[in-house]
C-alpha cells in the first residue's frame, strides 16, 4: 500500500486591501471543510469541493484526475498525516 502525506497550506500575499469580513469568512468557512474533509476521506464532499478539472501529482504515483481522486479516497488507501 503506497502512503502519502497530504498538506494542506495557505498562503496569502496581497498588494490590496484586506478582504473584506464576509469574504474572509466564506474562505476560512470553505477552507475548514475541505481540511475536515480529507481528514475523514469525504469522498462525496471533496468531489463537490475539487474542479472537474483538477489534477494532483503525488510523488512516486501517476497524476490523478478527479475521477481517479474521487475512487481513491473512496478505495480508504488516503491517509492524511497531521502535524
Amino acid at each position: 500500500m503506497k502512503r502519502f502525506a497530504l498538506g494542506i497550506v495557505a498562503a496569502c500575499c496581497s498588494f490590496a486591501a484586506p478582504a473584506e469580513t464576509g469574504d474572509r469568512a466564506d474562505l476560512t468557512h470553505l477552507e475548514d471543510v475541505w481540511n475536515h474533509s480529507h481528514l475523514r476521506s469525504d469522498a462525496e464532499a471533496l468531489d463537490r469541493l475539487w474542479a472537474d478539472d483538477i489534477e494532483v501529482a503525488v510523488p512516486q504515483m501517476p497524476v490523478l484526475n478527479k475521477d481517479e481522486l474521487v475512487a481513491f479516497v473512496r478505495s480508504g488507501r488516503m491517509e492524511i498525516l497531521t502535524v
